[in-house]
């Protein structure tokens, strides 16, 4: 067997408190890579040092929040995809697509560096629940760190949860079980209903909350600690209005919390004005001050039991949990007495979504490169499906060039992931009742709609000799076809100009089509002359074509500390 030099395979999770990479090694095993500085996670932060061109992406820059906090940027995967946000760092303004990619651009250079070999694809995590900008926006984060994707420009997303479903899998080869995906990051909790069935991920209905995350429990515990130190004579400026003092103790919490997780109390020092404070809090104590958020996020898993049982899904084998922020021990027991007829299981929680995704990017080599052997057979026969001997063939070729066994190579190919909508997408219609003219969304895909999909409606002109129908695009989290026209939000808007003289009534055909990886297409028709609108969203949301090259431009200028 000859085997072809490949570029390594990756896949990364890019999350809001930490971020890693792993790649497929030599015997087609996901495996992380630490950084340079000898860890398998990376903080999400980003040091901008005044009058200096170069960037401080990670551990360094995380500390240096203590002391210069206005010069540091974290947690910009909260604001990614969301109009106007700007984080202002040193001497710039920086969108959080452009921070996103600097911390990536740090995960891919040391990943590159460790393995000798450049990295020019990859696959990237999202938290399910994320909309059509929030994708849009991670994999320009992508483009902006030098990255492209398995058969088309931008690094391929996945959602969270499905990569650590696909890694579960991977362990499991043998076995179908409906898994609950409880993910619950720094930043984001994602909660996904899936089948998984001997590899093939299927998911079934999925939820989210982008506000709630081990963020929220730090936050909870560093409130107590500024209650406490001012109980003991700290004034509230110091306490309150110093960035430093709130930067330094929101690294002593972090610890803090970390400790509460394997002890029943822990201590907490941190400097407010010229005085050292101490606090002490017992776990139950740190437990009673967040029951809120569990509460949140236990209604947010039977919101999603809910939607399963909506779609005809009543069973659940398995509670899996993902994210670091699931070490705590009240997250594991608040699930075991919610739910006490599941197990939960604890499987490599700050490692699966990268290695899921590492190994959903070698099975998207592997089709890319099955597609280009079939290549020949497809343009002769684009109707007809390839014969047994011609796939046999196929697999061939590919185990060959990539230097796989062919079983491997078949059994990847063959494995499949079906996801489902993150959210509803309708246009801005008017509707008539006993009561006159309303404006309505018309949601054409449903929530948790499986993927692809594509959906055609009708609708009509308002008036007599219009000229123009504009189709406003808005996203929502509604299960219902009509729904208030202020629920959700604009993510884009077209204009299909009409010819004149057309009477009230005329038909306008809209069609709406999502592909795999949740990413929209719109397109609008007059059946009447026949003229078309066809193509992407577009959204200020995002960065535009121009931006995303400035801010490709701007990253390959500054150097990586």
């Amino acid at each position: 067997m000859t085997t072809k030099s490949v570029h390594p395979v990756v896949g990364i999770d890019l999350g809001t408190t930490y971020s890693c990479i792993a790649y497929i090694d030599e015997n087609g095993k996901p495996v992380m890579l630490k950084n340079f500085e000898g860890d398998i996670l990376t903080p999400s932060v980003v040091y901008f040092p005044i009058g200096d061109s170069e960037v401080v992406v990670g551990k360094e820059a995380k500390n240096q929040k203590a002391f210069e906090p206005d010069q540091v940027v974290d947690f910009a995967k909260r604001a990614i995809g969301r109009e106007n946000s700007l984080f202002l760092a040193g001497q710039g303004r920086y969108r959080p697509e452009e921070i996103s990619g600097m911390v990536l651009k740090k995960l891919v250079r040391d990943a590159a560096e460790l393995l000798g070999a450049s990295i020019e694809k990859a696959v990237i995590t999202c938290p399910a629940y994320f909309g059509i900008n929030e994708r849009e926006a991670t994999a320009q984060a992508g483009i902006i760190a030098g990255l492209s994707g398995y058969n088309q420009p931008h690094p391929n997303i996945i959602p969270e949860p499905v990569a650590a479903a696909f890694y579960y899998g991977s362990l499991r080869e043998d076995s179908s079980e409906n898994v609950l995906v409880f993910d619950l990051g720094g930043g984001t909790l994602d909660v996904t209903l899936l089948n998984i069935d001997k590899g093939s991920v299927k998911t079934y209905c999925l939820g989210g909350d982008h506000e709630l995350g081990g963020k929220d429990w730090d936050d909870a515990l560093c409130n107590f600690c500024l209650e406490e130190a001012r109980e003991q004579g700290a004034s509230p400026h110091d306490l309150f209005e110093d960035p430093h003092t709130i930067s330094e103790l929101s690294l002593k919490i972090e610890a803090g919390k970390k400790a509460l997780s394997v002890k029943g109390k822990t201590g907490i020092g941190f400097t407010a004005g010229a005085k050292r404070y101490q606090v002490e809090i017992s776990r139950d104590q740190f437990e009673i001050l967040t029951e809120s958020l569990l509460e949140r996020a236990l209604a947010l898993v039977e919101e999603v039991f809910g939607d399963g049982r909506n779609k005809g899904i009543s069973g659940c084998e398995r509670i899996l949990l993902v994210g670091g922020a699931t070490r705590m021990p009240q997250i594991r027991r608040g699930l075991a007495e919610r739910f006490p007829e599941i197990p939960v299981s604890l499987t490599d929680p700050d490692e699966a979504v990268a290695r899921g995704a590492a190994l959903f990017a070698k099975k998207l080599m592997v089709d890319d490169r099955v597609a280009d052997a079939l290549f020949g057979f497809r343009e002769q026969n684009p109707e007809t499906p390839p014969p047994p001997a011609v796939m046999e063939e196929a697999w061939d070729t590919v185990a060959d060039a990539v230097g796989m066994p062919h079983r491997e190579v078949e059994k990847l190919n063959l494995l499949s992931v079906k996801q489902v909508s993150a959210k509803s997408f309708g246009i801005v219609v008017v509707d008539h009742d006993e009561n006159g003219e309303k404006r309505r969304i018309c949601n054409l895909i449903l929530r948790n709609a499986d993927l692809p999909t594509s959906i055609t409606r009708t609708f009509n002109t308002i008036r007599d000799n219009q000229n123009t129908a504009e189709i406003i695009i808005r996203e929502n989290e509604e299960h219902r076809e009509l729904i208030d026209p202020a629920t959700g939000r604009e993510i884009g808007r077209a204009v299909l100009r009409l010819p004149g003289g057309l009477p009230k009534g005329a038909p306008i055909e809209v069609r709406f089509e999502m592909n795999v990886e949740g990413l929209l297409r719109y397109h609008g028709k007059d059946l009447s002359s026949g003229n078309i609108i066809d193509g992407e969203l577009q959204t200020t949301a995002i960065l535009n074509p121009t931006e995303l090259s400035d801010a490709i431009e701007r990253s390959t200028d500054l150097s990586f500390g």
